[in-house]
């Protein structure tokens, strides 16, 4: 019976052999996991690695947005629809005011003919433009003058009918011409200006107009013959004539 025990207390390992047992299975159970993590970080790295940039670019590239964003300064650009189209009062220039009275010579007097019909008053329109910003022009008969030739003919001079040229005090510019109307009667003038004269013919005159002192422009024009009146006469139905001049007030009235 002792030799029993004896045999099995030989046979059971110490605890120093059983401890190096536990450690060794430890050891070898740590070094199986840490492989097979290493391996499946290897497999799964570059992706993460991409998403991982990716989100970080994507974050720099919005906060580089907010900050770009919140570093502007000052007004910000409106649309022109918000606005509203502009008005013509801001569109226009201010007029400069008139800076004193101009020289005649310093003026420039341009006819223009608009419409002109033979047998019918004409009016001719005096741009007058000067070499001022701006400049005040007393113009009528005694500044201005005009004349109408045909060839070698004269028509029609204002030195006859003073009475053609308004009296009026304008704003001559530079840039916007002032406008004087002219008014012809029409007709060849004489020193009376009477109506006697005849009507100018349809056909190219030539107009001239300057102020006193001044070179004066010519202008050609037509005076167009007038549009015929169409005159439409209606015609009433004559009754018919009755058999042997029988008078039809004598024949008997119809029966119902």
């Amino acid at each position: 019976m002792s030799a029993q025990r004896q045999r099995s207390a030989s046979s059971r390992p110490s605890q120093r052999v059983f401890w190096a047992r536990r450690l060794l299975v430890g050891g070898t159970l740590f070094a199986v996991l840490f492989g097979v993590g290493r391996f499946l970080l290897a497999e799964g790295g570059p992706d993460t690695g991409q998403q991982a940039t990716a989100a970080a670019a994507k974050t720099k590239g919005g906060s580089d947005q907010q900050s770009s964003q919140a570093q502007v300064f000052g007004p910000q650009p409106v649309p022109f629809d918000s606005l509203g189209a502009p008005t013509a009062s801001a569109i226009a220039e201010p007029e400069i005011p008139s800076s004193g009275p101009c020289s005649d010579s310093a003026i420039t007097a341009t006819p223009e003919v608009v419409d002109a019909v033979a047998g019918r008053p004409v009016v001719i329109n005096l741009k007058l433009t000067g070499t001022l910003p701006a400049c005040s022009f007393k113009a009528g008969p005694k500044t201005l003058a005009v004349k109408i030739t045909s060839g070698k003919d004269p028509i029609w001079s204002s030195m006859d009918c003073p009475r053609s040229i308004p009296s009026r005090e304008v704003v001559v510019r530079a840039g916007t011409p002032a406008v004087v109307p002219v008014h012809w009667s029409g007709r060849r003038s004489d020193e009376d200006c009477s109506k006697q004269p005849s009507w100018a013919l349809p056909g190219f005159y030539h107009v001239e107009a300057a102020t006193l002192g001044s070179v004066p422009s010519d202008v050609q024009f037509e005076v167009k013959s007038p549009t015929p009146r169409v005159i439409v006469k209606t015609q009433k139905p004559k009754p018919d004539p009755m058999p042997d001049g029988q008078d039809p007030r004598t024949l008997p009235a119809p029966i119902d």
